[in-house]
């Protein structure tokens, strides 16, 4: 999607004049997409155990976070803020949905979680900013889109492994996958 967005928007047919901003707007919102992914993926864990009532008072707060910072980033920085302020409503209510999960399902606590979790944010927010950026690159040959859909899918990868691969929990995931693969599991 980072990639490839302009290319979309053109072949859809946008008007040049809301080119920019467009292709901005879903860059942006292509790489905010994995905190709406753990957002939705804990809404459906407590909705599974039988808790609505929990995603519904987050997604409320979401709401009223997301208005706010609406009217507040639109006026200082545009078309940008609305995508970032809908980002940032979603990110602020992971660790509750976090601490719900962990409190209800796992039945422990979620303290000693948070650090690996936010490496793991930092890590993806790494990733995207590399991968945003070496896609942001001009280029619209077929040569351009090729290199840069390579990029998308080899570089957050990279960066990954580089800053993970002395995690034990790498290690355990390798492990895992190795015995899938010899079908030992």
């Amino acid at each position: 999607g980072v990639a490839f967005s302009e290319t979309f928007l053109v072949l859809m047919g946008t008007p040049a004049d809301v080119l920019p901003l467009s292709a901005l707007y879903m860059r942006l919102y292509f790489c905010g997409m994995t905190f709406n992914m753990v957002y939705n993926f804990c809404a459906a864990i407590l909705r599974a155990i039988g808790d609505t009532k929990n995603p519904l008072i987050f997604l409320g707060i979401a709401g009223v976070i997301n208005v706010v910072l609406n009217i507040i980033l639109v006026q200082m920085i545009g078309i940008s803020g609305i995508i970032l302020s809908t980002v940032f409503s979603l990110f602020v209510s992971i660790p509750w949905e976090n601490y719900t999960i962990f409190k209800y399902v796992f039945h422990r606590s979620s303290k000693p979680y948070y650090g690996k979790m936010f490496l793991s944010a930092g890590t993806m927010v790494i990733a995207g900013a590399i991968t945003l950026w070496l896609c942001s690159l001009p280029g619209d040959s077929i040569l351009a889109l090729l290199l840069k859909g390579c990029i998308c899918v080899i570089v957050p990868n990279v960066v990954f492994v580089g800053l993970n691969f002395r995690r034990q929990e790498f290690g355990d995931t390798v492990a895992l996958v190795k015995r899938i693969i010899k079908r030992k599991f």
